[in-house]
């Protein structure tokens, strides 16, 4: 009976949506203004799982212009467009379209058929992998980055401007018609965080200059260029990045605290709250220097379900850089190796190797496990991958470029595909995060 109220603490914990808390630095369900969807699985040969996206504007047609002038789009005419990009496990851009929406609009397509009519033949290889681990590759995977663009117009030129909005979700569906499988999960949110104070308008006007660099309303700490991919720079300023160092500075800012090594509160020339950086930030109204690093761990958690012999849960990692290239390997060799510990629901664990090389690694549980009855189905339990970023708490100078953690995003997709059809089912969940601070 104990073991059955755990069980169900574990799923309550990790499985049933909250209220979303908008917090920088985590994927969390708001509405943001690129939308990315971490992986897709499509099955080769026009069989199998396919991935559906759906894309919703939910801005409506008012919204705040420049300047805070209330803009007006009517119900049926164009709002803005998005840059849909299919990248391979790499990053490399392997095919994209562009797509206009409307105030209120929704956008669903198959990405087996994005992937038929938009990726060439000679790319199309790059997509393939081998899944199931038998040799043959049988699925397309990759990701997808929707890049939006909202349109405005100029009351005083009449020229039609880009401005930033969040207005869009999006939604991705794993979906096996003919094994009864299909199920889904909120795509990430980029949130737009316009949060830069312009340069002489400072929470305290007489401190230099370098500290409107530093502070936690800067793009030096959650918000920097989009990452870029092989052949092509994407430069989109005020973008929420999923790194250690976002969640631990958002989250302190969040809960306001006081009692960190690295944070302090301070009132700003209007009167404002806020948190201020230290050592870069006001002490007593004087300027400082030091390490303004405040992430000292981060953890991922995914979960896995083994009900039958039949039964696997896949994880799916998406990170922001290849770690494992080797100069004059073939990517098949590229080695990036994380010791993580494994847990199952007696509580006993052990640690294990699992190798994440590229900057979207596909992982077959079933084939990581030992082979001992220890792990034998029936058997849940999660794993504790917490060495992913080894930069964490890095001592030394910093400068206004130094962005030296990696952006994590997960995905667990459990399954289990017997002889009898009533019996098959799927999930498919975010993976949980964490992060400690000083």
């Amino acid at each position: 009976m104990k073991k059955i109220f755990v069980a169900l603490s574990v799923l309550a914990a990790l499985f049933i949506a909250t209220p979303s808390m908008a917090l920088v630095g985590t994927p969390d369900n708001v509405p943001g203004y690129d939308v990315q969807m971490p992986f897709f699985l499509v099955g080769m040969d026009g069989a199998g799982v396919d991935t559906l996206m759906v894309i919703q504007e939910v801005g409506g047609t008012s919204y705040a212009g420049p300047g805070g002038t209330r803009r007006v789009v009517g119900h049926g005419s164009t709002k803005g467009s998005v840059h849909s990009i299919i990248y391979d496990r790499y990053s490399i851009d392997r095919g994209s379209w562009t797509w206009t929406y409307t105030p209120d609009d929704v956008y669903p397509i198959s990405i087996r058929y994005a992937i038929q009519e938009m990726v060439g033949v000679n790319d199309l290889p790059a997509l393939e992998i081998d899944l199931d681990g038998d040799g043959v590759n049988d699925h397309y995977a990759g990701y997808i980055y929707c890049e939006n663009s909202i349109w405005d117009v100029n009351p005083d030129t009449g020229a039609r401007t880009r401005w930033p909005l969040n207005n869009l979700i999006g939604k991705q569906y794993l979906v096996d018609l003919p094994n009864g499988l299909a199920s889904g999960a909120n795509m990430v949110s980029r949130e737009y965080c316009g949060l830069d104070r312009p340069v002489g308008t400072l929470l305290h006007p007489a401190a230099a200059t370098v500290l409107n660099q530093h502070t936690i309303w800067s793009s030096t700490y959650y918000q920097y260029p989009q990452y870029t991919t092989t052949g092509r720079a994407i430069n989109r300023p005020n973008q929420e990045v999923f790194n250690s160092e976002a969640y631990a500075v958002s989250s302190l800012r969040e809960h306001l605290s006081n009692n960190s090594l690295n944070y302090h509160q301070q009132v700003g020339p209007l009167g404002e709250f806020a948190l201020g950086v230290a050592p870069l930030g006001h002490v007593n109204g004087s300027v400082t220097t030091g390490n303004p690093f405040v992430a000292t761990g981060f953890t991922l958690a995914p979960r896995f379900y083994l009900r039958t012999a039949t039964a696997n849960s896949y994880f799916f990692l998406w990170t922001d850089r290849n770690h494992g290239a080797l100069a004059g390997q073939v990517a098949s060799a590229w080695q990036w190796r994380n010791t993580v510990y494994l847990y199952n629901e007696d509580e006993y664990s052990i640690n294990m190797n699992i190798n994440l090389p590229y900057e979207l690694n596909f992982i077959n549980f079933v084939n990581e496990l030992p082979g001992g009855a220890t792990w034998a189905p029936p058997i849940g339990g999660w794993l504790d991958l917490n060495t992913l970023d080894a930069n964490t708490f890095r001592a030394g100078a910093f400068t206004v470029n130094d962005i030296t953690t990696s952006q994590w995003l997960g995905s667990t997709y459990q399954t289990d595909v017997g002889t009898s059809a009533a019996l098959n089912w799927a999930a498919l969940f975010e993976v949980h995060r964490d992060v400690g601070t000083l």
